[in-house]
């Protein structure tokens, strides 16, 4: 995952940089660097994927 894609990513769910933190469990200048290019862990990038499948399954679940 590349830093635009992490970007994007934080986007598509609409979240602060304090939130991004809060769901990846770290701080948000970690996030801001991650933002800048910082190089992103795999399990980081995994736990945005699943992130993202939850934040789907949730907008699934509420149009019902």
């Amino acid at each position: 995952m590349t830093a635009q894609e992490f970007a994007a990513w934080q986007e598509a769910l609409d979240w602060s940089d304090a939130e991004a933190a809060r769901q990846l469990r770290c701080h948000r200048s970690q996030v801001a660097r991650w933002r800048a290019g910082t190089k992103i862990p795999g399990p980081v990038e995994r736990l945005c994927e699943l992130l993202t499948a939850a934040d789907r399954g949730t907008e699934s679940a509420s149009r019902s």
